[in-house]
């Protein structure tokens, strides 16, 4: 947020500076990597103590509810978001009429868009 501000105060926003972007980059990018660390060492360390506390058949019934689990998300998340797409791009197809909602730049796009984009 400071960045940004620092920025807008440079005249950004009047166009007297082109915005630097690898700075915002960097900020964000730092950020991120800083929240999965917790999350990476949640996925390393939990077989470890499964498999310490509860012996080898529990680790492999927990590896195996994990690989499972994991396929049936995976097969999930790509099929909506092939929904997504498909729907994003039926609406691009229909012809232009904003006071219908329809075709691109309507509400119907720009919702389709975000779940796209989301997805």
């Amino acid at each position: 947020m400071l960045e940004v501000r620092r920025q807008f105060k440079l005249g950004v926003l009047d166009g007297k500076v082109k915005p630097d972007y690898a700075q915002a980059v960097e900020i964000s990018t730092t950020a991120a990597q800083k929240e999965l660390v917790s999350l990476a060492l949640l996925g390393i360390v939990t077989p470890i103590v499964v498999g310490l506390f509860l012996q080898v058949e529990a680790l492999g019934g927990f590896l195996a509810g994990i690989i499972v689990s994991g396929q049936l998300l995976a097969v999930f998340l790509n099929n909506s978001g092939g929904a997504w797409d498909n729907a994003k791009k039926l609406i691009e197809d229909e012809p232009k009429d904003p006071a219908r909602n329809l075709g691109k730049g309507s509400e119907r796009h720009k919702a389709g868009v975000v779940g796209d984009t989301v997805r």
